[in-house]
C-alpha cells in the first residue's frame, strides 16, 4: 500500500503538483495519514539521496527545500500540515439546519405516537 502511495506522490510531483497537494489528494481518497506521511518521508529521502554533491554546492536554494531533519538523518514527525483545514461557515449552517430538521421530525413523530387515537379519529372523519 505504501509503495502505491509513494509511486503516486512521485508521479504527482513530477507533473508539477506540490507534495502537500499530492498528500492531500491521497488523504481525501481515504488513505491513512500515517502511510501518506511515511511515503512522503521516503520520497524526500530518495530525492535527497539522488542529488549529486556538485549540484548541492551550486544550488543552495534546493538544499533549503529539504528539511533539516533529513539532512541530519533524523526522522520527521510531520511532513506538512495538509490535514489542518478550517471549517467553512456554510458547513456549520448546513449542520445546524440538519440538526433542526431532525429535532422537528422527532417532535412530529412523538406527537403522532402520543395522539394516535385522536389523529385516527380525525382522519376517519376527513376520509
Amino acid at each position: 500500500m505504501k509503495e502505491d502511495i509513494l509511486e503516486g506522490l512521485k508521479s504527482a510531483t513530477s507533473k508539477g503538483e506540490s507534495l502537500e497537494q499530492a498528500m492531500q489528494s491521497f488523504y481525501n481518497a481515504g488513505y491513512k495519514k500515517e502511510e501518506i506521511e511515511e511515503a512522503a518521508r521516503d520520497l524526500q529521502k530518495h530525492q535527497f539521496e539522488n542529488q549529486k554533491p556538485v549540484e548541492q554546492d551550486k544550488s543552495p536554494k534546493e538544499n533549503k527545500q529539504i528539511p533539516k531533519q533529513i539532512k541530519s538523518g533524523k526522522t520527521i514527525q510531520k511532513v506538512s500540515n495538509y490535514e489542518q483545514t478550517t471549517k467553512k461557515p456554510k458547513r456549520k449552517i448546513m449542520i445546524f439546519l440538519l440538526v433542526a430538521a431532525l429535532l422537528i421530525l422527532l417532535g412530529v413523530l412523538t406527537g403522532i405516537f402520543l395522539f394516535k387515537e385522536e389523529l385516527a379519529g380525525l382522519f376517519n372523519k376527513l376520509f
